[in-house]
């Protein structure tokens, strides 16, 4: 029986979602299966089946999300029975020394607990960058994210 590897992927909706999941699936063209607000993409590497859910992204600072939003977002991981094995978060790193706002962050953790405080046990954080951006840039954008990253035990 082959082994299935099943993830949930949240960002806001200016996060390049392309790179993200082509790292994951590798070698695959993005047309994934539209379901309500989600996608479903689905492919195989390496003897493994992997699906990955495209949840809903979050408009930036927006503290309120609608709640056609928020019942995609739930319904989200119900799309990868009987659950998936990680939730992907993904907090893009902004050019010029761009640190993300208090409110981007915030916005972010309200997504994120739309499912329920147990959320960050299997949350992963992927901070996604261009080529060149400096260093002290990601540094500043961990930094910023440091109360996501704790909750998520790191």
């Amino acid at each position: 029986m082959q082994s299935m590897l099943r993830v949930v992927l949240f960002r806001n909706t200016g996060a390049d979602k392309n790179n993200v999941i082509k790292s994951m699936l590798i070698g695959e063209n993005l047309t994934g299966e539209k379901n309500g607000l989600c996608t479903l993409y689905k492919s195989e590497r390496a003897g493994r089946r992997i699906s990955v859910v495209e949840a809903p992204g979050w408009h930036g600072h927006s503290q309120q999300t609608p709640e056609n939003i928020k019942e995609e977002i739930t319904r989200s991981v119900l799309l990868c029975p009987p659950g998936p094995h990680a939730l992907l978060l993904v907090i893009p790193v902004k050019t010029l020394s761009e640190e993300p706002s208090v409110g981007e962050i915030n916005a972010a953790e309200m997504h994120m607990e739309l499912l329920s405080e147990r959320v960050w046990k299997h949350t992963i954080v992927r901070f996604a960058c261009d080529e060149g951006v400096e260093e002290t840039t990601i540094r500043k954008h961990v930094q910023s994210a440091e109360k996501i990253l704790e909750k998520c035990g790191g």
